[in-house]
């Protein structure tokens, strides 16, 4: 639903109907079939349908002070008539291409893909890394009953759980990002992350960086990613290294066991990891880090628990931070890393000659492209900065980074918004 998904996605030159839903616009008037609002969910929903992806802006909002005014909530009621979960967002849904990258990304995570060796991953999980892998770390959202958590779809070769028509055992899983201070010591504690060059690790180094994340790495060669791929004789962990020398890492299930993890635990995990994995680029920062909850809807927010970090480092060009798929990012549960991404450009390159539109430009395109779903929006950060689009692109396009309330974010570029 919303900003044009499709009722197909393609992954591996197969199409699949994403979750039996259609494109309807997520705003009033209610009386337009057009339209869709939470309201209209009922006992009509207690047929077929398991599950749905609720790709609109703010369709998976929650307040646990004010939860009867959430969107999550009226979804919430649904899935008292037997329906297992949706995934969506809980403020601004990205837009073109990003919403696509996501949408092949999550199709491929749930049956998964012979080209990364990756087995089919639960509903819940398959969404999550697509949305943290495309950057939208902190606007994804998911809703399941207990007992579905664990749903993957079928087809995958998995199973999933029975129906449930308990209000009581429902649970929304969102995230929620801080933005650290520049060269944050916080995110140090180790000591020694920074290595000496700037440079991105060429394809060699990052083999070996593999290889030592995974012992007893099995090789091959995918022609359809441009990669090489290795993976474990278990099947638990894999990784990807691009001709650019970008790695990608994962290992076991992506969110853990479902055990809480302490922020402070997760940070030295994450630095102890980094170091292993090769230490930071002298021009990486400290950027974000991101905390993703586990809350029983409907309940106090004494029942929420922080069930994994994500850490991110940034590079900086000149004194412009770098953002897209630029990004060194650590992924810790309770029983460690679960994914790893090392996506840098060499120390060497230099922004597009786009001319950006002027601050006060930028600033109402990105207010008339946010969601305006809980109001108006507050704008709470604005910076110049670079983005780069793809880990395979070596073009980065000046930009303006423009943070509004709840976590949006908005990217300005000679182009428009990306979202």
């Amino acid at each position: 639903m919303g900003h044009g998904w499709n009722s197909l996605a393609t992954t591996n030159g197969t199409r699949y109907g994403v979750l039996g839903l259609h494109k309807v616009k997520m705003s009033p008037p209610s009386n337009s079939e057009e339209y869709f609002s939470p309201q209209l969910v009922g006992s009509g929903w207690s047929g077929d349908l398991e599950w749905g992806v609720l790709a609109a802006c703010s369709a998976l909002y929650y307040s646990s002070s004010s939860p009867s005014t959430s969107g999550a909530q009226y979804f919430a009621d649904a899935m008292a008539y037997g329906m297992h979960g949706f995934v969506g967002y809980r403020s601004t849904a990205p837009g073109w291409p990003t919403d696509e990258g996501i949408a092949e990304r999550f199709i491929s995570n749930c049956f998964g893909d012979p080209y990364r060796q990756l087995d089919p991953m639960t509903i819940r999980e398959a969404w999550v890394e697509a949305n943290v892998y495309y950057s939208q770390s902190s606007r994804w959202a998911c809703l399941f009953h207990d007992d579905n958590e664990n749903d993957y779809l079928p087809g995958s070769g998995y199973s999933m759980g029975a129906d449930s028509h308990n209000r009581n055992d429902i649970y929304f899983w969102s995230s929620s990002t801080t933005r650290a201070p520049v060269q944050d010591t916080a995110l140090h504690t180790e000591g020694g992350l920074h290595a000496d060059s700037a440079a991105q690790p060429d394809r060699e180094a990052s083999l070996g960086i593999a290889n030592r994340l995974i012992e007893d790495a099995r090789a091959l060669e995918s022609g359809a990613l441009g990669a090489t791929v290795l993976y474990s004789g278990d099947g638990l962990a894999h990784a990807i290294v691009y001709e650019s020398g970008a790695l990608e890492f994962r290992r076991g299930a992506l969110l853990g066991d479902g055990k809480p993890v302490a922020k402070d635990d997760a940070l030295n995990m994450a630095s102890r990891f980094v170091t292993n994995g090769g230490g930071l680029p002298s021009d990486a920062v400290s950027c974000s880090v991101t905390e993703i909850r586990r809350t029983r809807v409907g309940q106090p927010h004494a029942s929420s628990e922080s069930i994994a970090w994500a850490v991110e480092y940034r590079q900086v060009l000149g004194s412009l931070p770098v953002y897209g798929q630029n990004v060194i990012r650590v992924l810790v549960t309770a029983g460690g890393v679960t994914a790893y991404d090392r996506m840098w450009l060499p120390a060497s390159s230099t922004p597009s000659s786009e001319t950006l539109p002027s601050e006060a430009e930028a600033l109402a395109q990105a207010l008339q492209a946010v969601d305006r779903c809980q109001g108006t929006p507050d704008v709470v950060g604005l910076e110049r900065c670079l983005w780069r689009e793809s880990v395979r692109d070596t073009l980065i396009r000046p930009a303006w980074r423009i943070d509004v309330s709840d976590g949006q974010i908005v990217y300005v570029t000679d182009s428009g918004c990306l979202l």
